[in-house]
């Protein structure tokens, strides 16, 4: 209510958690699933299935390896198009493109606010609004993101060189996800540090290269020979958008 949501919506969602408990309740008396399950259970139910869909998973079940999302036309035109595009042209091997439409936003998400009090601060480490000093009100939860990253030891060398910062040459990586940012971050920072571990083990006991899962230890290794800084985390900078919504960004650290 204090949303802004109308009495028939609430009505509406209230009587669907009610039939929706009442279903549940039947099967437990029929003796067809319990009401209260435990962990293992849900698991087990799960695996008889074939397993529990994610958003990394659930296209692979119709035969294809990734999915385009294309926005929703009338009629489905442009997805269409894209769909004989993929036709004319042969696919990788082992490679099949799924095309999917993804709705725009409804009037009610753009009216409405599902959390009108967010908290100032998520306490996560890894937020970028956090780490640029500012009060995060939960954005960094934002999901289906577009980012880039660039090293800030390679800008920072070039700065003390004499270069303004207009004519600093970045060497950037592009990305998305459909996660959110600091789940994103997380990843990256993740497969950095493992690679590097890695690979500086290899190194000591055998007289080959090891191969990186890791584009920021692969840059490490080759610009600054293999030398991490003292905080591993600051070694890059990210810049997030948000595709389709209101257009923002915000830096991985302080201007």
């Amino acid at each position: 209510m204090d949303a802004g949501h109308s009495q028939n919506f609430r009505d509406m969602i209230t009587t669907g958690i009610v039939a929706r408990y009442g279903a549940s309740l039947t099967r437990h008396q029929e003796g067809e699933r319990p009401l209260y399950r435990s962990k293992e259970e849900r698991e087990e139910a799960w695996r008889r299935k074939g397993g529990k869909d994610d958003k990394a998973t659930w296209f692979r079940k119709a035969g294809a390896s990734t999915v385009m999302t294309v926005p929703a036309t009338k009629e489905s035109r442009l997805a269409g198009l894209v769909r004989e595009a993929l036709q004319s042209a042969p696919d990788p091997t082992g490679c099949k493109t799924m095309v999917r439409e993804q709705p725009g936003p409804s009037v009610r998400q753009c009216l409405v606010r599902s959390n009108p009090l967010p908290r100032r601060s998520c306490c996560r480490p890894l937020c970028p609004w956090l780490r640029k000093g500012e009060e995060c009100k939960m954005r960094c939860f934002q999901e289906g993101v577009g980012y880039l990253a660039y090293c800030t030891r390679c800008h920072d060398a070039q700065l003390e060189e004499g270069k303004e910062e207009g004519d600093v040459v970045e060497e950037v990586y592009l990305g998305e996800t459909s996660r959110s940012s600091v789940s994103r971050i997380r990843e990256h920072v993740s497969d950095y540090k493992a690679a590097m571990r890695k690979r500086k083990h290899l190194e000591e006991t055998t007289a080959g290269e090891a191969e990186s899962s890791s584009w920021m230890a692969d840059h490490i290794w080759s610009k600054h020979g293999g030398v991490q800084g003292p905080n591993p985390e600051d070694d890059f900078s990210f810049l997030w958008w948000v595709p389709g919504a209101s257009l923002y960004t915000v830096s991985w650290r302080k201007p």
